[in-house]
Parts: C-alpha cells; structure tokens; sequence
C-alpha cells in the first residue's frame, strides 16, 4: 500500500499544467514571457496593434511550444512600427497579419541565439518605407532548425530582401521554407531585391541545410536572381514560379539540389529558370514553359568564369559550371533553351563550364528559339546522353548524346506531358540514384522515361494560389471580415518630393468611412498620380474605406536636362552656370579653354561654328562636341587630328546615345555594336570616311538591357569600349 501511494505521488508531481493569456500589447507579451512555459499560449486580442515591438523570447520544448497566436486569424494588424523578435527555443507564431508600416528594420527576426521555432499563417504585405532607397529584409532568419510555413508575403517596393536566411552566426541552418505564398514584387534598381536568399557571400563555405519547397511565386521580379543561394547543401524543391522575372539561381556554395519545380513565363519577357555557377548541383526532375527570357535568363544558363579552387569567400566572382548533373528536365517553347559558357563582364577571365553531365532532358520549341547555346566559351568533357530535342533551331548541339524527335506532348492540368505514342517513354539512358520519381510524384521503374514527366498524371501538380499561405486567406469562413477595420496604407513613388495629407488623419478607419487624400509637391516637384489600389491624376481624392486600401502617390522631380561635352584635342568647356544639369530653360553659357599652345577650332553636336562663348537653352537633353588644335608654325588641321574612339555619352543611356570618334586619315571605316556574347547587333558605319570629328547616334530601341561594346576599325586604328543600355 505505501509503494502505491508512492507511485501516485511520483506521478503527479511530474504533472504541469498550460496556462492561456490574453495580451493586448507588446509589454504584458515581455511580462507573461518571463514565467512562461512549455505549453503556454499568449492570445492577441484582436484588433489593431500600433507601434508595438514585441521581444517573444523565452523557451517551450519539443512537442510543447510556447504559443503566441492571434484570437481571431487574421484579426491582429500590426501596422505602424511594429515588429516581432523571437529569441530562445520551441516557440510559435501563428495568425499575425502585417499590413502597411515601417520601422527601418525586420518585420520579423529570428534571433541569434533562437532554435526550433516556428511562424505560420502569417502576413507580411506592403511593410515598405516611403523611400524605396532605404534597405532592410522583412523577414531575417537567423539561429537554427526553424519553420517558416503557410504565410503570404506581397508588395515589396524598396531595396531589401523578402526573406533572408543568415549563418552569421552558430548555432545556424537546417530550416525549412514551405507552402508559402511569395506575390507582387516588382522590379528594383539593381542587386539586392531577391525574394529569398540563402546566406551571403561572406559565409558562402558554409553548410545550409535549407530545404525550401511547396513554395508559390508570382511575379516576384525584383531582381535577376528569385532565390540566391549562397552556401552549401540546401533543397530547392516542388516550387511553383509564374511569370517571375529572373531566375533561381544557384549563386556560390556546392551541392544543392535543385528537383521538381515548375516555372511558367506566359511569354513575359526576362522571365527566367535556373542559372548554374559552382559545382556539384543537381538539377533534376524540372518543367520549363513559356519563358520569356535569354541569356542569364534561359531555362537554364551554365555559367563560365573562375575555377573553384580559385574562388576566395567573399570576394565574389562568378566560378565555372562544374560537375553539374542536369537530368530529366522538360522545356517548352522557351525564347532560350540550356546557355551554356557565357561569362560575366565582372570577372577576370572565363574558363568554360565542365564536366557535366546533362542527360535525358527534354528540349522542345514551336519557333526559332535555339535548343542549346555553347558558342563563347564550349564547355569541355561534357558527357551527354539520352537528350530529346525537337524545333527549327537545334542550336550548337554536340555531335551525339541526343536525338531529333517530336516528344508528342499534350496539355495535361495547364502544363505539356508525354503521351503513350512518344518517343521519351523507357528511353532513358544511364542509371541516376537521385532520380527516384517524377515532378508530379510518379514513382520511375527501370525504363525511365525522358523529361521531367513519367508517362501517367502524379498526385504533386503546379501549386496555385489555394494550396499555399495562410488558412484564412483560404477560408470563407475565417476571418468575418465585416468585422475587421480598414487599413489605409499611402506610400510616396518617383524621384520626386512631397507629402500627402489626410483627412480624417490616421491609417485606421471603420469600414465606410470617407477619407480625403491630397497630394502636396514640394517646390519645383510635380504630382503626377495615384497607383495601386486607385488610380488617379487629380492632386485630391475621396476614398471610401470598404475595404483595406493600398495606394501610392507618384512625384516627379523639376523637369532637368544634361549637357554632355566632349572634347577633341586639348582643352576644356566651362558652363555658367556650372553643373552640366540645368532645370528646364536655363540658358548656359559655354567657353572653350583650348591648353597651352592649342587653340579652339569649332563647335559640334548641339552647336556649329567657331562663336567662343556661346549660349545654349536646355529644353531637352543636349550634347556639345569642343575642337580643338594644335598651334604649329603652318597650322594644319590634318596634322592636329588623331585616332581617338570617344566614351558614349550619356551611359547609361535609354535607348539612345552618342558615340563621338575621330580619324586622322580618310579611309574605309566601321563602326559595330556587340553584346556580351561577342554577337553583332548593330552596323553603324561601314564605308569611307573624311578625316576629322565625328559623331554618330545609336538607339538601341531594340535591344533589351545589359553591357554592349562598340567597336571602330579604320586602317591599322582598332579601338572598343563599353557602354550600358539601362531601361
């Protein structure tokens, strides 16, 4: 009897109770958090929170988190500068929305020293500063084996990245990223603007163990690179991409995997698959369709460059294709195929891509796109095998390791599979331990098929919108939305100054209610309209608050143009005023100061003849041309002249520049414009021309944007520089 009593006793002290909280601010969250334990959950009371800065740190255990949850889904804003800190171990979040605000930092961190903490049904949208210049990510991701699931992320509209993942720090890595929905991220000013990035350069020899998949973007265009990875040994897979301008792209690390994603252009042009630089990835079991982009942007795009034992941690630099396996990959009427051996104008020298094998795909096009570019730098010890190719334009195809078929595909669930009647099914050559099943979950026997598909219909189809992010976005249910108030969020666009009043202040209001926005210039600024959510020229408006509402108020600064001078021979130009950008219909003055024994000849471009000053109105942008010549005893303007190939101006340009150059001798000249890859794209001059300055336009109205060479050949004279189209 005693020995029973005692196992009762041991038993229940052994017994703990969770506890719930109500909070209704960040301080009581802190406060509850210092006693808090596993099991517990704190309940945000709905509504609106403002200005709130929540530390949620503390530690749960596994199978027993600390929960912080919203009452309602949904029903907790925060807006204003709001942000949530997660510091310790086995915590969750879970219901939080977002909306609006800035603060200059993180909506939410993952801290240092946190582990095995989770954020779902969560989000973040139009968190955005006024200036799209000011940089920082929205979700940072430090400390280790954490979950970032079911949240929705959209409208992103300054420097930063969407989600970022760190191992600046020990403990780091092993998270995983999944059924989240990534929207509307439009096209930033350069670097910087992925949509998610897997470490940094600095820390790029370091093992990840990130596994992102089931993941849905949309038009997620910030910049080239959708998902940058940057260290070693991650997972990229069962992804959906739709028109997303730029590319998954496989940055520095090795030994990724990169399996079952589906990526659809829709013909929108820069919109891209996967780029390949390192080695020892694995890119397998992939589906391309309806891409619209080239070059960095084809389907796929093997990188040339540096070896990898020459790659230094941190100091960038693109390292060569190596050792790739890209296997079972389907592509379909694509503007560009599999680019191989191209470089990038940053690095030192290019080795071409090697030792890669790149078997059983796919590779069919309804119109002139090639199949395979490998014209810059051929790959070398490529093993090929197994490939199905089909289209006009085969490309710089190897001498074997394919064949010229019609893979008799059919649309099948918005997406092209093989057919009974095809010739890729049981054709696959070679043996691949990776290469277990389908994109869509069918198991391969012995005989694989060729492409990413295995004859039959899987159960793991293109990911929509309603298989990803939060629950209640989905449920009709959840939340009642009559119950919820009305976000305003007004944002300022342009390169242009000014404030927009509102009235009734604030950026919270019932549902209803009617509210007057009005946009305010700064001097010299100018209005130009209202985008998102509403669409307007006129400086005032009414909204009426039915609904949360986005907006952005677009200015533009003076109207200003740029007078460029470029001088031939010794001497100078000096404006007054001074600056070389001028608002609209100042007139300047321009004197040419020939050097010590040179003397002032004449004027080109926007002036002609020899008047020394003379004035010039800027009502459009404007180019000036200064020559001069050298003072001799008998003054011959052949024998001042020279060879001399002018910088373009203005560069960058869109689309149209000035190209200034002089000869010494009249004589037979050209005058060619090429791209990266060493392609002719334009003849500007081909024919003999006087001795003397001269100058010539260029528009490039054609041409999609990135680095061009101009290249002049006038006898023994040969001269190239570089210029940037930048639309």
């Amino acid at each position: 009897m005693k020995r029973l009593v005692f196992v009762i006793l041991l038993i229940s002290s052994s017994i703990s109770f969770a506890s719930e909280y109500h909070v209704s601010n960040a301080k009581e969250i802190e406060r509850i958090m210092n006693t808090a334990q596993p099991g517990d959950t704190l309940t945000m009371v709905a509504g609106v929170w403002t200005d709130q800065l929540i530390d949620f740190h503390g530690n749960g255990a596994k199978g027993d988190s600390i929960v912080l949850r919203a009452e309602k889904p949904g029903h907790v804003f925060l807006n204003g500068r709001s942000n949530l800190s997660i510091g310790g171990t086995y915590l969750k979040v879970d219901g939080l929305r977002f909306v609006g605000g800035y603060n200059g930092s993180s909506a939410i961190t993952f801290d240092n020293d946190s582990q095995h903490c989770r954020v779902t049904n969560t989000m973040v949208s139009e968190f955005n500063p006024p200036n799209a210049t000011i940089r920082y990510h929205w979700i940072k991701i430090n400390g280790s084996h954490h979950r970032l699931d079911h949240c929705y992320f959209s409208g992103q509209r300054h420097s930063g990245v969407t989600v970022h993942v760190s191992l600046s720090t020990a403990p780091y890595g092993y998270h995983r990223i999944d059924h989240n929905h990534f929207a509307d991220k439009p096209e930033g000013d350069g670097n910087g603007y992925e949509t998610l990035k897997v470490a940094s350069g600095a820390y790029s020899d370091l093992d990840g163990h990130v596994i992102a998949e089931y993941n849905y973007f949309y038009r997620c265009s910030g910049e080239a690179e959708i998902i940058s990875n940057k260290c070693y040994n991650n997972i990229y897979r069962y992804n959906t991409f739709v028109e997303c301008k730029g590319s998954v792209t496989m940055r520095q690390g090795m030994y990724c995997m990169v399996q079952g994603n589906y990526f659809f252009g829709n013909n929108v042009s820069g919109t891209g698959g996967i780029r390949i630089t390192q080695r020892g990835h694995k890119i397998i079991n992939n589906y391309f369709q309806d891409l619209g982009g080239t070059g960095g942007r084809s389907a796929f795009y093997l990188h040339a460059g540096i070896d990898h034992s020459e790659y230094v941690v941190g100091l960038g630099g693109h390292v060569r294709a190596d050792s790739m396996l890209i296997a079972h990959n389907t592509i379909v009427n694509c503007a560009a195929g599999i680019h191989s051996g191209a470089g990038d104008i940053d690095d030192p020298y290019y080795l071409p891509s090697k030792d890669n094998v790149i078997a059983n795909n796919i590779i069919t096009m309804d119109d002139m796109a090639p199949c395979y570019i490998d014209k810059s730098h051929a790959g070398t010890n490529q093993i090929w095998q197994g490939n199905l190719f089909h289209g006009a334009n085969l490309g710089d195809v190897p001498d074997s390791g394919y064949m010229v078929n019609d893979p008799m595909l059919a649309l099948l669930n918005d997406w092209y599979q093989i057919t009974a009647t095809s010739p890729a099914v049981d054709a696959g050559v070679g043996e691949f331990s990776d290469v277990l099943e389908d994109i869509d979950g069918i198991l391969r026997d012995d005989h694989k098929d060729i492409g990413a598909d295995e004859l039959g219909s899987g159960p793991r189809q293109p990911l929509t919108p309603a298989d990803v992010g939060p629950a209640w976005r989905r449920d009709a249910n959840l939340p009642d939305e009559d119950d919820l108030p009305r976000i305003l969020t007004v944002t300022l666009e342009g390169y242009g100054t000014g404030e927009v009043l509102i009235d009734p202040p604030g950026d919270i209001y019932e549902a209803g209610t009617a509210v007057t926005l009005t946009a305010v210039p700064d001097t010299g600024h100018m209005f130009v309209g209202w985008e998102g959510d509403i669409e307007s020229t006129e400086d005032s408006i009414i909204v009426i608050m039915d609904k949360s509402i986005t907006i952005r108020a677009h200015f533009d600064p003076p109207l200003r143009y740029t007078l460029a001078v470029w001088n031939m021979g010794s001497g100078s130009v000096e404006f007054e005023p001074p600056g070389g950008s001028y608002a609209e219909n100042t007139m300047v003055k321009v004197t040419a100061i020939p050097d010590d024994n040179w003397g002032f000849s004449q004027w080109g471009g926007v002036l002609s003849g020899s008047n020394n000053p003379d004035s010039i109105m800027m009502d459009s942008d404007k180019s000036l041309i200064a020559t001069f010549k050298e003072l001799t005893g008998i003054e011959s303007n052949q024998e001042s002249l020279t060879y001399r190939l002018g910088a373009n101006y203005p560069n960058p340009f869109n689309p149209v520049t000035t190209i200034p150059f002089e000869l010494k001798k009249t004589g037979y000249t050209t005058l060619d414009v090429y791209d990266v890859l060493g392609h002719k794209v334009a003849e500007l001059i081909k024919g003999n021309l006087d001795a003397g300055s001269h100058t010539v336009q260029f528009d490039a109205s054609e041409l999609t944007s990135g680095v061009y060479f101009y290249e002049i050949r006038s006898g023994d004279f040969l001269a190239i520089r570089k210029m940037i189209l930048m639309r």
